[in-house]
């Protein structure tokens, strides 16, 4: 992680592990294949560019378009996908002892 403090005093973490092909999410909804860091100067975070491959739910979705956003508001898909998983198996056990 890389730690930012741009001109107005907020700080901004970003992960500069990114390779191309890895999974993301953005600042807009849904799970992003990274493409690209844009560097913008010392005091801000880069862009990142990234083409959206599943819909917040999951679906598939082979978009061609290339978005972008603020570094600081990516994170590796991956783990975001697993803390949803962990959530809904909770919620399933949870469900569950309802019924017995």
């Amino acid at each position: 992680m890389i730690k930012v403090t741009c001109s107005n005093g907020v700080v901004l973490n970003y992960d500069d592990t990114f390779v191309a092909g890895d999974l993301i999410t953005m600042y807009n909804v849904g799970y992003y294949e990274f493409v690209k860091y844009e560097k913008r100067g010392n005091d801000s975070a880069p862009l990142v560019y990234g083409k959206q491959r599943y819909t917040a739910n999951g679906k598939r979705r082979n978009s061609t378009k290339v978005e972008f956003c603020d570094a600081s508001y990516c994170v590796r898909g991956t783990s975001k996908v697993k803390q949803i998983v962990d959530k809904l198996k909770q919620d399933i056990i949870d469900l569950e002892a309802m019924i017995n």
